[in-house]
């Protein structure tokens, strides 16, 4: 039998699996826009530098709200 967690454990809990949920997104953000580096021809497009300029700035404030969290989770944690 499991036991049951108390109202901050479960807090925390869940806290960590949203926590991973961003950081896995942002891994495969990461993984797509290294993947498209790679194929992109010499010559490349603006548009195709706007769109990563873009997507960049998404995946940099993913990792913001990412280390947001860490933070908060360590404070709960003291």
């Amino acid at each position: 039998m499991k036991k049951q967690l108390n109202g901050t454990e479960k807090q925390q809990n869940k806290e960590m699996h949203t926590a991973k949920r961003i950081l896995d997104g942002c891994m495969n953000m990461d993984e797509a826009l290294t993947s498209q580096i790679k194929k992109l021809p010499y010559g490349t497009t603006k548009l195709q530098s706007k769109e990563m300029k873009m997507r960049n700035i998404i995946l940099e404030i993913c990792i913001e709200k990412g280390k947001a969290l860490v933070n908060q989770m360590k404070k709960l944690l003291n």
